[in-house]
């Protein structure tokens, strides 16, 4: 296999071709084709990481890069890919006006080493990436910036940028395009949309006297704004003119309907030659997580499940069920009814959207029938403000009854009446409403008329218009088959007490969330329970997305734009980038594998029920001085996508283990919100630290991959450090001491 692996990487320096133009098969089973596909391959990624970064295990290389190759390394990015900044610099403890750390009306950024100040972001990341695309691929013979699609920084990269705007007033585009005060002049930003437009950033340049961007050179600008509308900085601030502004960030909704679907690639090679003020423009998500072994698993994690999330027929006792959990707050509907938990539960269901203001909503890539049918996975949807886990809180759906017929019925929001038709959460045939006044179960037979505003029910005996009728899941914690995951705004308040991470899920490998709240994202890598993101990658998750600080509503990704392109098999970071409409200096943060597409299989033609992992993990174990290692082996492509959890039992007696651990711990209560010590993520290897022992010591070390097959290492003895033996020491020290005296 190794071999095989060098004559892969000789062939691909000899025939390189940058971009992978595989044309999709026609969909199977109950899918529509979304067309022709494209697909983006290792070559088209650069991977920056920072050479000034610790070595934090103790392993000889930096931990940033050691993320860095190690993903190079997975995914065959050659490693000419990689480019390494040195960011030593961070800027200490800093306020800004909106983060979750509240301290009086100022909400603190703890952290020391995920911020840097313009100038430094300019002078080491910037400059640097703008030389290397500018230079010559040796593979290819092209620039790379002619390769180059996604840009990846990973762990050890910062995440906000300080602009030193303290004042809208002190960059005076903004204040004119934002009109908001002072509170939302957002000194810091996501520094990975910041390098979006690397190219404008570059050539914009920045005013070295006090650190800021230089405004921009209305000669040169192509959109036609005034003097201080720049061409280097177009899109600091929130977007205000739709129909010219849209195209700045070139991709968004270019992949979300199926008739007009368009991989990054296709539109890049369709904007003809590279100029950096149109397709100068690069998608960015970063391999990132509190800490190196995390961030190193998400791509452990994509690649497994491209392999084996394939039960896209929807049979609930394949070992790989996949769930969708979404919910909203029915308190915010009004604020983002094109970004709703029941948005993704209908294009799931393969029912089609009206078209809205901004462009058209595409068809389902999914057949209309499934509505009344076995959905290819279920969608459980919550429309309570209490979201899934909070308080030992079940999916629920709460409706009220709009209109009556014979033998039907008609609902909206049970707190928000009005509401088109088509955001009412889609209820599938054969659910049961719970009449909360007169205590009347109804059954839902199936749908009548247009959207899903109109059921035939079994009955409508004691019902009347104006009941709010409510449907219950019963969920059992911890939820172990969350694959897809999204909430909208579900806080009620506006401080970090209001809002904490609901500690409810065993995410399974290839599960993607988006939490949409204004600090979801916040300082990621320092976990509090008060963001999405942090938590969420401690416990598992393989791609997520938030916002580092308050983005304001259009800066918010619209996640069933996401949702739809991933599902038609667009990798991460295109499905990512097709829904965020602020896509250039704002505030969302994406964290994963940009070439993740866990629905590739659907156009490879290889979904199935049948299809899984039959063969237990490979494993290799070793010890030294008390400290245990296990690492997953082989060289098959089963055995290289494999990931596992590990359990550990050792001790003095083989036969009576005195240190053992589970798989996880659960220790699931009704109102808890985070548990330090639960232990429950998939990866490729694992350590333990032992006190070193004095005796002979015996462990053994058992993996179990996400279908349930298990191998163990067998009893092994840990070897005792002589340094241990004092029979051993004293002759040593007394040679030692007399080698000394002469």
């Amino acid at each position: 296999m190794k071999i095989l692996n060098l004559l892969k990487f000789l062939l691909l320096s000899f025939f390189f071709i940058p971009v992978i133009d595989v044309q999709a098969h026609p969909a199977v089973g109950p899918y529509q084709s979304p067309g022709n596909h494209s697909h983006s391959g290792p070559t088209n990624v650069l991977v920056i990481y920072n050479s000034a970064w610790p070595d934090e295990n103790g392993n000889g290389i930096g931990d940033s890069q050691e993320v860095a190759e190690y993903y190079a390394a997975r995914r065959e990015i050659p490693t000419n890919n990689l480019l390494a900044v040195s960011i030593t610099n961070f800027m200490g403890q800093y306020g800004p006006k909106y983060g979750p750390d509240r301290m009086g009306e100022e909400r603190k950024l703890f952290s020391t080493n995920v911020t840097v100040s313009y100038d430094i972001f300019y002078s080491n990341i910037v400059i640097s990436a703008v030389l290397k695309l500018n230079s010559t691929n040796s593979l290819t013979g092209n620039l790379f910036k002619n390769d180059i699609l996604f840009i990846c920084p990973v762990y050890g990269m910062p995440y906000y940028v300080d602009t030193h705007f303290a004042y809208p007033a002190e960059y005076p585009f903004y204040q004119y395009r934002s009109g908001l005060g002072a509170e939302f002049s957002a000194r810091l930003r996501s520094l990975d949309l910041m390098l979006c437009n690397v190219y404008r950033r570059f050539y914009g340049g920045i005013v070295w006297t006090n650190n800021l961007p230089k405004p921009g050179r209305a000669a040169s600008c192509p959109y036609g704004y005034g003097a201080f509308w720049g061409d280097d900085q177009v899109e600091i601030g929130a977007p205000s003119n739709s129909s010219t502004e849209i195209t700045i960030p070139l991709y968004y909704g270019k992949a979300n309907n199926p008739a007009t679907a368009k991989h990054f690639s296709k539109l890049r090679k369709e904007d003809g030659n590279f100029n950096y003020e149109s397709n100068g423009f690069f998608l960015v998500t970063r391999i990132d997580a509190p800490n190196a072994d995390l961030a190193k698993g998400l791509v452990d994690k994509a690649i497994y499940a491209e392999h084996y999330l394939n039960n896209w027929a929807g049979n609930p006792n394949h070992k790989y069920y996949a769930r969708l959990y979404c919910g909203d707050d029915p308190d915010w509907i009004n604020y983002f009814t094109r970004n709703l938990g029941c948005d993704v539960k209908n294009w799931f269901l393969g029912i089609d959207l009206p078209s809205e203001n901004m462009s058209g909503e595409p068809s389902s890539v999914f057949n209309t029938n499934i509505a009344n049918s076995l959905p290819p996975w279920d969608v459980i949807y919550d429309s309570r403000p209490q979201e899934i886990g909070e308080n030992g809180n079940k999916s629920t759906v709460q409706v009220k009854i709009s209109a009556m017929a014979s033998n039907t019925l008609q609902f909206s929001f049970a707190t928000y009446e009005d509401v088109a038709s088509w955001i009412i959460p889609p209820l599938e045939n054969g659910g049961v409403l719970h009449n909360l006044r007169s205590g009347v179960d109804i059954t839902l037979q199936g749908t009548n008329g247009a959207g899903q505003a109109y059921y035939w029910v079994d009955t409508t005996n004691g019902c009347k218009v104006g009941d709010t009728m409510e449907n219950t899941i019963d969920i059992q914690f911890p939820i172990t088959d969350a694959v897809f995951y999204t909430e909208y705004y579900t806080i009620d308040g506006h401080n970090w007490s209001a809002y904490n991470y609901r500690d409810c899920y065993q995410w399974l490998p290839g599960a993607i969330g988006v939490y949409n709240q204004s600090w979801g994202a916040f300082d990621f890598r320092r976990v509090k329970n008060y963001q999405f993101c942090g938590p969420a990658l401690t416990r598992g998750i393989t791609a997520c997305a938030g916002t580092i600080a308050e983005p304001l509503s259009i800066g918010i990704p619209f996640t069933p734009r996401l949702m739809r392109a991933l599902s038609m098999g667009f990798s991460w970071a295109e499905s990512c980038y097709n829904s965020l409409y602020c896509a250039e200096s704002w505030m969302t943060v994406f964290i994963g594998d940009p070439l993740y597409n866990p629905f590739l299989p659907i156009w490879n033609k290889q979904a199935s029920n049948i299809n899984g992992d039959f063969s237990p993990p490979e494993l290799s174990v070793s010890s030294m001085n008390g400290k245990i290692i296990v690492k997953l082996t082989g060289d098959s492509e089963a055995q290289l996508a494999d990931v596992a959890q590990f359990r550990l039992f050792a001790g003095y007696d083989s036969n009576n283990w005195s240190i053992t651990n589970q798989y996880y711990n659960w220790p699931y209560s009704s109102s808890n919100i985070w548990i330090n010590e639960r232990d429950y993520n998939y990866t490729r290897g694992k350590s333990w630290e032992l006190a070193s022992p004095t005796n002979w010591f015996f462990y053994e070390v058992i993996a179990r991959d996400p279908y349930g097959n298990t191998n163990s290492s067998g009893i092994k003895t840990m070897p005792i450090p002589e340094l241990y033996n004092l029979n051993f020491i004293l002759p040593i020290f007394s040679i030692a001491f007399a080698a000394k005296k002469f």
